[in-house]
Order: structure tokens, then C-alpha cells, then sequence
């Protein structure tokens, strides 16, 4: 019976102890995650010249010394467990006719069961402090890191962009003078400088005209969006309602013939003259109807072109 008592008392004081050991890693671990906190700040600020290198290497100092405190109560906490683990409690003595119990109900096993619960919680949350996951609500490609391991994480810095391709929109502003241009469902050409790549996108969403900068919002999306990244620049081409309807060629390209104009398109090795009418005319260029879209206009050696003389086009 004595011997039963000791043990006993033996398994309640290592579950005190282990229950303190917890809690003094808990604290060691929130004193090591703050020293190493300032020692980041502390590094940054020296990389600004605004602290002097004595500051940093007490910041290391504190942070190394909070690193070995840590262990030191890991160590302590884990010796407890593994010293709990081993204690056996010799039975109670059955009494006469009576088979010796399986399972102690002692009052205080009980409770220092319900303590050794509550330290494997605490050992459990700052093992999960130490190493934690963080997985992003949405999957994708990474565009950006701005930082690496050891960098403290803050929330007024973006630590990691993740785009999601699938779905891009072009997003601009319109001014107010042009946004007669757009309509809902509205097909428009794209090109995206960057890599030349040409697509076409429908007008999604029209916001209402921001009072402030006298513009709108709108929403563009893309049905291929494949090989597009996340804040790529788009050039949006929309057609007016009122353009002229006809072919633009280079104002070189007309001749003029009894006060008629013509081009040439080159057909194979010959060239063919076609007569044009200019519906709109700029310094450069000029959009004209009698020719097809398609056709090879000829704009550079007219001076040896005419309708009998074989071409070569390079």
C-alpha cells in the first residue's frame, strides 16, 4: 500500500512539473518569436543607417539567448513526458474473493490525466507556432515573392502574389467623352504589347462615371486568356460608331491618273491598276473603297511599275 501511495504521489508531482514545463515553453516560445521580431527591425533599420552596428548585435545577443532558452524548455518538457511515460502505479490490493483492478480510478490519477491532456494542447500549439502552414484560399501561379525564408511576415506588406489565369479581365478607364464608344456584350480587339499577342475580349461591365476624376471603369473579359499573365499592359482598339468604312494604305500608295485615283496590286509576278475612291484622308494614310480587303498594295518603286512590266515582291 505504501509502496501504491508514493508512486502516486511520485506520477502527480511529474504531472505538476510537466504542466509547468508547458507553460514555461509557451512563454519561452513567445519570447523567442519577439526577440527575433526586433532583431529583424533592428537589421532593417541598421540597413538604413539609422541604428548603429552595436544595436544589432545585441538584438542577435537577445535573439541567441532566446533560441537557447527555448530548447532548453523543449528538453525539460520532453525529459517530463518520457519520465511520465515510464511511472507504473502497483495496483490496490484486492480484498479476499476479489480479482485486482485493470484500471486505476485513483482521484488524483484522474486529475493529473486531465493535466498531462492540457500540456500535450500547449506542447501541440507551440509546435504549431514554430513551423506553421499557410495555404492561400485559391489555387494558381505564383507571380511575386517579396522576401525569403527568415523574413518576418507583416500585414502591411504583400508577401506573395497569386494569380489566378483562369478568367483574366482587362480592367481601364474610360473618360467620360469616350464612353459612348462602349456597350455591354461589345466585342473588342486586344493587343498585348509586351509579346505582340492579338485576341479579342467582350465588354463585361460598365461602372457609373466617377464624379472625381470624370471617368468609368470597365471590365473586359477574355474567353483565352491562355499564355496572359497577371498585370500584363492591354491596348484596347474599338471601333467609333461614326468610322468610315473602307481599306487604310499608306498615302504613297495612290497615283493619280486624268484626275482619277488608282493603286497597284501586285497579282503573282504582274501588276493590276485599280481605280479608288478616297473616302478619308490623313497626312499619312487614307482610307479608300475599290480594292479588297486582302490585296497587295504596292506603295514603294512605282516609279517602275506599270501593267506590262513583271514584279517581284520582297
Amino acid at each position: 500500500v505504501k509502496a501504491r501511495e508514493d508512486a502516486i504521489a511520485r506520477k502527480n508531482a511529474n504531472e505538476k512539473a510537466l504542466q509547468q514545463a508547458a507553460v514555461n515553453l509557451e512563454q519561452a516560445q513567445k519570447k523567442y518569436d519577439n526577440a527575433r521580431s526586433d532583431y529583424e527591425v533592428i537589421k532593417n533599420l541598421h540597413a538604413n543607417g539609422q541604428v548603429s552596428e552595436e544595436s544589432v548585435e545585441q538584438a542577435l545577443q537577445e535573439m541567441n539567448q532566446a533560441e537557447r532558452e527555448l530548447n532548453a524548455a523543449k528538453n525539460e518538457y520532453n525529459r517530463l513526458k518520457k519520465e511520465q511515460a515510464q511511472m507504473v502505479i502497483p495496483p490496490e490490493p484486492s480484498k479476499p474473493g476479489t480479482a485486482n483492478p485493470q484500471y486505476i480510478t485513483h482521484p488524483g490519477v484522474e486529475a493529473a490525466r486531465k493535466q498531462v491532456a492540457q500540456a500535450e494542447n500547449i506542447y501541440k500549439q507551440v509546435i504549431a507556432s514554430t513551423n506553421p502552414v499557410v495555404t492561400a484560399p485559391i489555387s494558381g501561379t505564383v507571380e511575386a515573392i517579396n522576401g525569403g525564408v527568415g523574413k518576418m511576415a507583416s500585414n502591411r506588406e504583400v508577401f506573395m502574389v497569386l494569380g489566378d489565369v483562369q478568367g483574366l479581365r482587362v480592367v481601364m478607364n474610360v473618360p467620360e467623352s469616350l464612353i459612348d464608344q462602349f456597350q455591354n456584350n461589345q466585342k473588342v480587339d486586344i493587343l498585348i504589347p509586351s509579346t505582340e499577342t492579338r485576341l479579342q475580349g467582350i465588354v463585361q461591365t460598365i461602372h457609373p462615371v466617377d464624379s472625381k476624376t470624370k471617368s468609368c471603369l470597365v471590365e473586359i473579359t477574355l474567353p483565352d486568356s491562355k499564355g496572359l499573365k497577371v498585370g500584363q499592359v492591354a491596348q484596347i482598339n474599338v471601333l467609333p460608331k461614326d468610322a468610315k468604312q473602307g481599306i487604310v494604305i499608306p498615302i504613297a500608295a495612290l497615283l493619280t491618273e486624268n484626275q482619277k485615283k488608282y493603286v497597284y496590286i501586285a497579282n503573282g509576278d504582274k501588276a493590276i491598276k485599280k481605280y479608288v475612291t478616297i473616302t478619308e484622308q490623313e497626312i499619312d494614310y487614307a482610307i479608300i473603297t475599290g480594292v479588297n480587303e486582302g490585296d497587295k498594295v504596292i506603295y514603294k518603286g512605282l516609279s517602275l511599275v506599270n501593267e506590262n512590266v513583271k514584279i517581284s515582291i520582297k
